[in-house]
């Protein structure tokens, strides 16, 4: 067994000194926690993130019970490359060696009295069973798939080629066990958002505890060596210092700008002012999109749900906004109008006319790629983007942070118009946004307004037809 003292000592003899006890606060915590099942680092250069695999690993033969025989148990190192999977392993033999054991490349002399420990090329395994086994990515994880273990280390994990089955052929491997699954790495070059990595980042696929270690957050790095390697601020500096993902060329919301909108601190779900935005389930997509605005003190408090549309398309998503607005008081509801007033109508029978607003798509479609794009009125996100740049609005849903990520523009030659092309999510976030800007006459109790508002919604019958 070893302590979290003794592993200290050891990282300050192995000349690893980066905070007050030889560690940062959040490597100890990764080396340490035994409670995430699915455990994700995206870093930049040089945060010393292998530091942290090497260290968790070395303790987790010595002190946990992962024992392994044949193709079942045990920890798999893998990674975009088979030489850094086997630095890795060499790394952890040299933790193993500064607590007290020693390596021996015959297997049966492995000794726990002797402090002994078994070590190939491609595997580590100590007296009491516990094994550690490094297993290339390529061929899309097929060399990997036959086997469960304890742990999957996966280094660069958004590097990794054919990534789609290779991720899909290693996470059964975990189900034996129910296995901790631990990425790290520096985001992709491409700065794709749609790779396994980031979707898990970005909380499509839920579950994950995530760390964003960025260059710029560890002192060990000296700002003097940033700016003399990286002197002009471009996409390598975004993607290898800043560990973000660097393909924002047509993107409407700078992710530095959208970062400084989101929060890991719980939010006050309460506010003077409550809106609802509504992106119901069109017939190409697959979900609903609420998004609730609490909005007190010119802030803005974002958080969305979705609805599958497995049954009644509409009347499942009615259901839960009228759930919302009997529980938080909203004044408002602004629903987009592509499928038609029915909804609008809909609603308004529900909850009273005076609380719905109608707010329609552009309607220009054209084709790209073989895919028909509807484009959003540019207003509502251009809107979006100032309140943002302003900091007016938060949020803690890292599913927000990946949305607003995609949204693009692109110029159309014939109509010299610049179109915003949105998603689900954001269409819905833009329309809970819209009468924080849009009508500031409602902001406000409904009851004061209602002789002030004959008409509210889309189209002839329901008079704002503008938008």
């Amino acid at each position: 067994m070893v302590s979290v003292e003794e592993l200290r000592i050891a990282a300050h003899d192995l000349g690893i000194d980066k905070g007050e006890n030889g560690f940062y606060d959040w490597q100890e915590e990764i080396i340490w926690d035994r409670t995430n099942k699915r455990i994700l680092m995206k870093c930049g250069r040089k945060v010393s993130k292998t530091t942290i695999v090497e260290a968790r690993d070395s303790v987790r033969v010595l002190n946990d019970d992962i024992r392994a025989s044949g193709v079942r148990g045990g920890i798999c190192i893998t990674g975009d490359e088979s030489q850094g999977a086997q630095d890795i392993l060499q790394g952890v033999s040299d933790w193993l060696f500064q607590l007290g054991w020693e390596p021996v490349s015959d297997r049966t002399k492995k000794d726990e009295q002797l402090r002994r420990f078994f070590m190939k090329r491609d595997e580590i395994q100590m007296p009491n069973g516990n094994r550690i086994l490094v297993i290339t990515s390529k061929w899309g994880g097929r060399t990997i798939r036959k086997y469960s273990f304890h742990e999957m280390d996966v280094d660069e994990a958004d590097l990794i080629p054919n990534e789609y089955q290779f991720y899909s052929a290693i996470r059964p491997c975990l189900a034996r066990y129910d296995g901790v699954f631990f990425l790290n790495s520096t985001p992709n070059i491409e700065g794709s958002r749609k790779t396994y990595f980031n979707q898990c980042f970005y909380g499509v696929i839920p579950g994950w505890k995530i760390y964003h270690i960025p260059t710029t957050q560890v002192p060990h790095i000296p700002q003097t060596w940033i700016d003399s390697e990286y002197p002009v601020k471009d996409v390598r500096y975004i993607r290898e210092i800043l560990a973000q993902d660097a393909n924002d060329i047509n993107a409407v919301f700078p992710e530095k700008i959208i970062m400084d909108c989101f929060t890991e601190n719980a939010i006050d779900w309460t506010a003077e002012n409550a809106f609802i935005g509504a992106q119901y389930a069109s017939f190409q997509t697959d979900s609903t999109v609420i998004a609730e605005n609490f909005f007190q003190d010119k802030l803005s408090k974002i958080r969305i749900g979705m609805i599958p549309h497995y049954g009644r398309r509409i009347t499942e998503a009615e259901n839960q906004i009228v759930t919302l607005v009997n529980t938080n008081g909203v004044q408002r509801v602004v629903i987009n109008t592509t499928l038609g007033t029915a909804p609008l109508e809909s609603m308004a029978e529900l909850i009273g006319q005076e609380k719905v607003v109608g707010v329609a798509n552009n309607e220009m479609v054209r084709e790209i790629e073989g895919v028909r794009r509807k484009y959003m009125r540019e207003d509502l996100y251009v809107n979006a983007l100032k309140l943002m740049e302003r900091q007016q609005i938060i949020f803690e849903d890292r599913r927000i942070l990946d949305a607003f990520m995609e949204v693009r523009y692109e110029y159309n030659k014939r109509t010299k118009q610049v179109y915003i092309i949105g998603n689900d999510i954001t269409d819905a976030i833009v329309r809970a946004l819209f009468p924080v800007w849009g009508r500031s006459e409602y902001l406000g109790s409904v009851e004061s307004l209602a002789d002030k508002i004959k008409h509210v919604g889309f189209g002839k019958k329901f008079g704002d037809g503008n938008y």
